[in-house]
């Protein structure tokens, strides 16, 4: 049965249940991006307003570990609360994408809310592709599968980034991988011929 009743002159007339059910689906994308936030900002304000020991035990006790990535991610987005407020109904609900924004120049978040890409879905990949200077994906290069190593250690990438080469090699595939992975895998091989001379 369809939510939507189509008048003679083509006009959509949208059902109560329609309406209910898209303000329902909005509502709990628009609360996932604030509890994101929140769950930042109360980071950032619990480090300014408590003792060094309290802290400490503030963070073990809701279960982050002091000064690893995922700390120092959401210090990150608390610190930029104010910069999101104004965008929370289209903020992306994912909180690796939302430290992606966090750390972005001020030039280069305008650029990414005024793009179409800018919704709840978002990804890291769709704020590079924006930063970047393309503010729709390119049709020509289609993607399968992209996987967004961002929460990861340096030795995780390094370690998925030889399997995914492996990978690459048996299946015939083509693979792309961004400059700075490179790098970091490239300097790991040397550090490790190093080492072993």
């Amino acid at each position: 049965m369809s939510n939507v009743a189509i008048v003679p002159n083509g006009t959509e007339i949208d059902s109560p249940k329609y309406v209910q059910l898209v303000e329902q689906y909005r509502l709990f994308a628009r609360k996932t991006a604030e509890n994101i936030i929140g769950l930042a900002e109360t980071l950032v304000i619990a480090e300014d307003q408590l003792a060094p020991f309290e802290f400490r035990r503030f963070c073990r006790d809701v279960g982050l570990e002091y000064d690893e990535s995922t700390f120092r991610k959401l210090k990150a987005i608390g610190k930029k609360v104010s910069r999101f407020e104004p965008f929370v109904g289209r903020m992306p609900n994912a909180w690796t994408t939302v430290y992606k924004l966090a750390s972005l120049k001020d030039t280069e978040f305008d650029r990414v809310t005024k793009s179409e890409l800018f919704t709840p879905f978002m990804t890291a990949g769709d704020v590079n592709l924006i930063v970047n200077g393309a503010s729709t994906p390119k049709t020509e290069h289609h993607r399968d599968l992209i996987i967004d190593l961002s929460d990861l250690e340096p030795s995780a990438k390094i370690e998925l980034y030889r399997k995914v080469k492996t990978l690459e090699q048996q299946f015939k595939f083509r693979l792309t991988v961004s400059e700075e992975l490179k790098s970091v895998a490239n300097n790991a091989v040397t550090d490790s011929v190093k080492a072993a001379a």
